[in-house]
């Protein structure tokens, strides 16, 4: 049984060294090929990391992996880790289910008896997680937001850990860029952070910074609630609720038939209603306005009078799913006028094999969150990945992942998402904004810049020239203190990026071949080559599907 760093091949140490040996505040990445360990080596670093008293993150693109760095740590019998150090998958309460939410409703969505056979077989706290669950049970991928807001934990359990309990914590980058973006109480600085396939950082992040409205989704969502609404007595005007919501829903559908014709896959669609039948925002706007389909003369719309009608209706019933479904309602409502009322940089997704149009807007520049909460803050960083620089030079790897901005471009980014709000709000954004708390905080920083005398002329520019004027009215700009200068940033962010050539032996095989089958000599084109390649290929899609750690070794007599 290997221990320490004397678990790892002579072709994992170099890696190893530079890894532990990183300095405070650098931003380390590492190409590792497929088999080359990465497993076994991401844990043995933040062993290592953690015996000398860091702080450690492990962050992987999901919550599978995660779990499967974890059950490495703590269960391979090759390898013996420290065991003394406190480790645990850290993903919150939302990424749980309980089994006290499970109703008849949620199997309107997921087969009943593989839920069933799921749950009858869980072994420990970690296999509550939704994302394993929707791993084992058959969902579609639309449905998968309204199962997971129905049985999604409410109230935190005794398994949920915290970072700050750990020495080592294992997550997924959305749940580490949740708390690094929004959680005002959480220090990244205290922590180093390792990430598996650290390319896809930059997605999860745009996930996060990004409304993203599903038509499908909404639909599902409105006849769900309709459901809801006509088995509950306690709510009144049951039986106008219930028919604005067919309505609604028939409205949506006529929606889905447009857009679901796969001959229509991958067609641009216009944003700005130059072409009014190819466009998506124009549909979804004259279903909220109703301009063609309902011509009631009151003066509020069909689609406020629904709203405010559910919301009184819903503090009426005193029913627990239709508050939960209606929660979901609410929040896809919200990602719609969200999109819409966005000035710009808003995409349309249109799902070739599925069929349904996913409308998504930006925050903000994602490059320059990162820069702002995670980059200039992070103790250090180590990434891992096998394509992280493939045919692209370091500087355009780190460029891609927002490490090398500027402070000042990144000053400029968070003005640009106050403005884009101010344009789509008619206001500035409030600390009560969701998701935009930081950069609430960053314009009263500016204030306070401009009070005391601190805040650089070129940024006081910028700030009335988007802002306006009165973005310092009744404020008294200081003459400034020369002692006391606005932040800069710390650190020097990049140390390199460095890449393993691929040195496997028998002990990294992830697969054996039957050695009659893998030695006996094949003719190049034979039927009998063939069948060996699929065999091969049936065997790698059977166990290993969806992973890129496969290494199959073996010794050719040619």
């Amino acid at each position: 049984m290997r221990t320490g760093r004397d678990r790892l091949f002579e072709g994992q140490l170099p890696l190893f060294d530079e890894a532990t040996n990183i300095e405070p505040h650098k931003i380390s990445l590492f190409e590792a090929p497929t088999g080359f360990g990465k497993s076994v080596i991401i844990n043995t670093i933040a062993e290592a990391l953690a015996q000398k008293k860091k702080k450690i993150i492990i962050a992987t693109p999901t919550n599978q992996l995660a779990k499967e760095l974890l059950d490495v740590f703590k269960n391979d019998k090759a390898f013996k880790f420290d065991e003394n150090l406190k480790t645990d998958i850290v993903v919150g309460r939302k990424n749980y289910f309980d089994l006290d939410l499970i109703s008849a409703d949620v199997f309107e969505y997921i087969d009943k008896e593989q839920f069933q056979e799921y749950v009858k077989n869980i072994a420990n706290n970690e296999d509550y997680l939704i994302e394993t669950l929707f791993n084992i049970i058959d969902i579609e991928e639309p449905n998968k937001k309204i199962v997971e807001e129905m049985i999604s934990c409410k109230k935190t359990k005794s398994f949920m850990k915290d970072f700050s309990e750990l020495d080592i914590s294992f997550t997924n980058f959305a749940y580490l860029l949740t708390n690094v973006f929004h959680v005002k109480d959480f220090d990244i600085s205290k922590y180093v952070v390792i990430a598996d396939e650290v390319h896809q950082l930059v997605e999860s992040a745009e996930n996060l910074l990004t409304n993203s409205f599903s038509v499908f989704r909404y639909r599902n969502i409105s006849s769900q609630l309709q459901k809801q609404i006509e088995k509950c007595e306690g709510v009144k005007n049951k039986s106008n609720i219930t028919s604005m919501l067919q309505e609604q829903s028939e409205i949506l559908g006529t929606l889905l038939n447009a857009y679901s014709n796969e001959s229509r896959a991958g067609e641009f669609y216009t944003l700005d209603g130059s072409n009014k039948e190819h466009s998506v925002i124009n549909d979804i706007q004259d279903f909220l306005i109703n301009k063609k389909i309902h011509k009631k003369k009151d003066e509020v719309s069909f689609h406020l009078s629904l709203h405010d009608l559910l919301t009184k209706a819903v503090k009426e019933s005193g029913c627990k799913e239709i508050e939960t479904t209606y929660r979901l309602y609410s929040g896809e409502r919200s990602e719609m006028l969200g999109v819409l009322a966005s000035p710009q940089d808003v995409t349309v997704y249109l799902s070739p094999s599925k069929g349904y149009p996913t409308l998504n807007s930006a925050k903000g520049d994602v490059r320059g969150w990162l820069l702002s909460f995670l980059w200039d803050k992070v103790e250090s960083f180590i990434g891992l990945s096998a394509t992280i620089r493939t045919s692209k030079d370091d500087k355009t790897v780190f460029g891609n992942l927002g490490v090398s901005r500027g402070t000042f471009d990144l000053w400029l980014d968070k003005l640009d998402t106050a403005h884009k709000f101010s344009l789509a709000y008619g206001r500035l954004p409030r600390e009560d904004d969701a998701g935009y708390e930081k950069i609430a905080h960053f314009l009263e920083t500016q204030k306070r810049g401009y009070e005391q005398g601190w805040l650089e002329q070129r940024k006081k520019t910028e700030l009335i020239t988007k802002l306006g004027v009165s973005f310092f009215q009744g404020l008294e700009e200081g003459a400034g203190d020369p002692l006391r200068k606005e932040n800069k940033q710390k650190i020097e962010h990049i140390k390199y990026i460095q890449d393993f050539s691929p040195v496997f032996s028998k002990e990294q095989a992830k697969i054996f071949v039957p050695k009659e089958d893998l030695m006996e000599p094949q003719e190049i084109g034979s039927q009998k080559e063939e069948a060996w390649f699929n065999m091969l290929v049936d065997s790698i899609a059977k166990n290993y599907e969806g992973k890129n750690t496969l290494v199959i070794c073996g010794v050719s007599m040619r």
